[in-house]
């Protein structure tokens, strides 16, 4: 068990015991772009969990040691990170301490699922379970909503881009058995059941990323901020890209590049169909909530010129199959699918989908079938 294997590599490492903490990976079900149209997106909290043990250390540095690589990393105010699953956690610490706050050094053992794991935000959740380490340690009073803000910081300064809010959000608001649906920019949110408890999501991970998923969803959203500063010199009341509609962006062809009017239409449908799936969910629908993954895929397809093969390929199993719906995560570069489906029918196609993908490409497809579970928390261990 996870919890145990981190105790006993704790004691290990540092020699004696520390507090446990644990948080949730983050899936976007609907609403990729959300961000960027000003929007709401549909999400959860899934069992793809991210673990540290911690303690005090009586210094300003922290010790942090990955479980899952056996390496120890070592941080200050002037000793920078040397590993990649460092900078997270480091990146909330020197956030803290340049808003005058003191912060107390510590040692961790960090393991889990994640942060190796694309489709589920891995180094997002780390840096929201260091939100919460630190806010417990130096007794700071941060409220889950600063600590949303503070992650989200965290994470573009040590990425380097614009990073969602969302998946944060999720990590730390999550409940079990909920989807949210929360809009990105005021953090309004609703916490919504599936359709029908017979309704499960699955995950099919082709164990196959490709660099361009950050590039693709920053071009994205680069283009759609290019589109909304032209479109506002024709329709001045358009605020955000999620206000546009089918007749605007129709009327507008010669003043938008063919790139812009791509990804205007790439938002529209992806928040139409969030909007959609949200309406099935409060009449629990679930062919109607299916659907509008469908609609994302289809969208995603006409703008993707080179989708991935095997994501083409499990898509294609999908509507073989005739799941309710099913998406690629990250704008097809996860090498993940998402599938939305009766709970009765996941032995039989994930056996078909299984065969099938190592009779094409010899080697394993990893199935994933997913839990809503609760936010970011300490735990009792």
């Amino acid at each position: 068990m996870l919890y145990t294997r981190l105790k006993e590599t704790f004691l290990t490492v540092f020699g004696k015991g520390g507090e446990l903490y644990a948080t949730p990976g983050s899936l976007v079900v609907l609403g990729e772009q959300a961000d960027v149209l000003g929007g709401f997106a549909l999400a959860a909290a899934v069992d793809r969990i991210t673990a540290v043990m911690v303690r005090e250390n009586g210094t300003d540095k922290a010790r942090i040691f990955y479980m899952d690589s056996n390496e120890l990393d070592e941080v200050s105010p002037s000793l920078p990170p040397t590993k990649a699953w460092t900078k997270s956690l480091h990146g909330v610490m020197t956030l803290l301490r340049n808003h005058g706050l003191p912060i107390k050094g510590f040692d961790a053992v960090v393991g889990g699922l994640l942060p190796n794991q694309a489709c589920f935000s891995g180094y997002s959740s780390l840096t929201t379970l260091g939100c919460l380490v630190l806010n417990d340690i130096n007794q700071l009073g941060l409220s889950r909503f600063d600590m949303v803000k503070l992650a989200q910081e965290a994470d573009a300064m040590t990425s380097g881009r614009p990073v969602s809010v969302i998946h944060s959000f999720v990590a730390l608001f999550g409940q079990a058995d909920k989807l949210i649906r929360v809009n990105s920019h005021t953090l309004e949110y609703e916490y919504l059941s599936l359709p029908s408890p017979e309704v499960a999501l699955l995950l099919l991970d082709a164990s196959r990323q490709t660099g361009s998923l950050l590039t693709d969803k920053s071009g994205v959203a680069a283009l759609g901020g290019q589109a909304i500063a032209t479109l506002q010199t024709i329709f001045p009341s358009l605020s955000r890209l999620s206000d546009l509609t089918t007749e605007m962006l129709d009327g507008v062809g010669k003043h938008l590049s063919s790139d812009l009017m791509a990804a205007c239409r790439y938002a529209l449908i992806e928040n139409t169909a969030t909007q959609k799936a949200y309406e099935a969910l409060l009449k629990s629908d679930k062919d109607g909530f299916g659907s509008a993954l469908n609609d994302v895929q289809k969208a995603l397809f006409d703008h993707q010129a080179e989708p991935v093969e095997e994501v083409t390929f499990l898509l294609a199993a999908a509507r073989q199959y005739q799941l309710l719906g099913a998406r690629a995560v990250g704008f097809g570069r996860a090498g993940c699918t998402l599938n939305v489906l009766d709970e009765a029918a996941i032995p039989a196609f994930t056996e078909l989908a299984a065969v099938n993908y190592r009779a094409e490409y010899n080697r394993d497809l990893r199935i994933r079938p997913l839990k809503l579970v609760n936010g970011a928390s300490r735990i009792s261990f």
